[in-house]
C-alpha cells in the first residue's frame, strides 16, 4: 500500500477516548497552540491544570482520530486521574505526550510496535524512556502509530491500516513517527 489510503480496505477498530468535560479556562485552539515548553509555562503560572490539560489532549484526539489514524490507544483512565496523580517537579510537569508505540513502553500498557506479531505485548517495566518523560514531569496519555517494527518510511501497517497526514486524507504522514507527526 502506497500513498493514497485504499477506500474499501477496512480500518482495524482503534481504542477511543471516553467523553471528557470541556475545559473552561483554555480551549482546544489555544491548547493546539501551543508546544511542549509553552504548555508548561502555562501550567507553571498557574493559568491552567494538568487535568486541563489532559482533558483538552483527549478531546483533540477525539475530534481527530477517526479521519487520521494517528494514534493507536487513547488512555481514557489518565484524563481525570491527572487530577490525583502527584506529578514530579520537572521541566514539563503536567504535559501530556503520546508515546510511539515501538519499543518505548510503559509497565501495565501494550505496546505493540506496528505488528500483528506484538499485539498483546505488555511491558512489565518502563522503558528508559518512559522513565525519562516521567522524571520531566510528561504524562502519557496515548500510543502514536508507527510503521512495523519502526523500519519502513511509511505509516501503513496491518495491526494499524494507514496514519493519514493532517494536511491532506489523500496523503500518509510517513514513517515511521508517523503517527506523532500526524497527531501533532
Amino acid at each position: 500500500m502506497r500513498g493514497r489510503p485504499r477506500a474499501s480496505a477496512a480500518r482495524p477498530r482503534r481504542a477511543r477516548p471516553a467523553d471528557v468535560p470541556s475545559c473552561a479556562t483554555v480551549n482546544l485552539s489555544e491548547y493546539a497552540s501551543h508546544d511542549a515548553t509553552g504548555l508548561a509555562d502555562l501550567v507553571r503560572r498557574g493559568e491552567v491544570t494538568p487535568l486541563e490539560l489532559a482533558r483538552l489532549a483527549a478531546q483533540g484526539a477525539e475530534a481527530v482520530e477517526g479521519r487520521l489514524g494517528s494514534l493507536v490507544e487513547v488512555y481514557g483512565d489518565r484524563t481525570d486521574a491527572v487530577a490525583d496523580a502527584a506529578l514530579p517537579d520537572g521541566p514539563f510537569s503536567g504535559v501530556p505526550v503520546a508515546l510511539k508505540d515501538l519499543y518505548h513502553g510503559e509497565a501495565g500498557r501494550a505496546c505493540g510496535n506496528g505488528s500483528r506479531l506484538s499485539e498483546g505485548w505488555v511491558p512489565t517495566s518502563d522503558s528508559s524512556i518512559v522513565r525519562r518523560l516521567k522524571a520531566a514531569g510528561f504524562v502519557t496519555v496515548a500510543r502514536a502509530t508507527t510503521s512495523e517494527w519502526g523500519i519502513m518510511g511509511t505509516t501503513e501497517t496491518a495491526a494499524c491500516g494507514p496514519t493519514c497526514s493532517p494536511w491532506s486524507r489523500d496523503h500518509i504522514a510517513g514513517g515511521s513517527s508517523g503517527g506523532s507527526a500526524s497527531a501533532v
